[in-house]
């Protein structure tokens, strides 16, 4: 690191601009998290007025958390039973325990799965 540099960011001076770029940047990353709740709202509001009830989430833990965080904060009749990420981990969810399947994250192994799901009734929704 540039030495001249390096003191700078150590005086109030520095300390100062670094503050005054950090506002900006923090705004702008609650914005992006504002609309990102925004959409995965309306998604829960389609999958619920749709009949969901019982969600299993194809994709990371942390959207299946924040997914069932949005979902018990509007008080929807919805409960995210679990979150896998991959086709071998659908398997292990028998189709009673859930009645929605939401793709978050589409990855290669969860195709091949989702074609064996019989139709009895089971709705396979994409994350928009």
């Amino acid at each position: 690191m540039n030495k001249g540099r390096y003191l700078y960011l150590l005086t109030p001076e520095g300390e100062e601009a670094k503050a005054q770029m950090t506002v900006p940047f923090i705004k702008a990353r609650v914005h992006e998290f504002e609309e990102l709740r925004k959409r995965l709202l309306e998604n829960l509001i389609v999958l619920h007025d749709s009949g969901a009830r019982r969600l299993l989430v194809v994709g990371s833990e942390s959207l299946g958390k924040l997914l069932g965080q949005i979902a018990r904060a509007e008080e929807l009749e919805l409960r995210v039973v679990a979150t896998v990420s991959s086709g071998d981990d659908l398997r292990n969810y028998p189709q009673d325990e859930w009645d929605s399947l939401l793709i978050a994250e589409d990855s290669p192994t969860v195709q091949p799965i989702l074609q064996l799901l019989s139709p009895k009734g089971e709705k396979v929704w994409h994350l928009r």
